[in-house]
């Protein structure tokens, strides 16, 4: 009796996003057969099985199980364009007024002051 093998490799991976601190994102895709073959935006398309992208979109891998069966997989890879917004005021230093405090108001963290002279602060 001949058994047929019409089993699917499993094939999984997970959605990235691209933000400021992340530029460029390694596709990961966990298997049980063998990756063959990435695609994506832009003509985008690689053989290995681990590429870095950094452009947003839909990328398609296919994988190959040993009994020749193809399995394949949507990931999506977002942008966060998301700017965050920082307003200070304008202080003056004079005869009467020696020192200024600076200060921020920002939707995100405030990580590093710069200005004159070499000045530089995190706090």
């Amino acid at each position: 009796m001949v058994v047929e093998d019409v089993i699917l490799p499993i094939l999984s991976a997970y959605d990235l996003i691209v933000d400021c601190n992340t530029t460029l994102v390694s596709l990961i895709a966990s298997k049980d057969g063998t990756v063959t073959d990435w695609t994506g935006p832009d003509g985008f398309s690689s053989s290995e099985i681990q590429p870095i992208v950094d452009n947003a979109g839909s990328y398609t891998v296919t994988a190959i199980g040993a009994n020749e069966c193809e399995s394949t997989f949507i990931m999506e890879v977002t942008v966060d364009t998301g700017v965050i917004q920082v307003t200070a005021q304008d202080l003056v230093i004079d005869c009467n007024i020696t020192e200024v405090a600076l200060a921020a108001t920002t939707s995100g963290t405030v990580t590093d002051w710069t200005g004159p002279g070499g000045f530089n602060s995190s706090d």
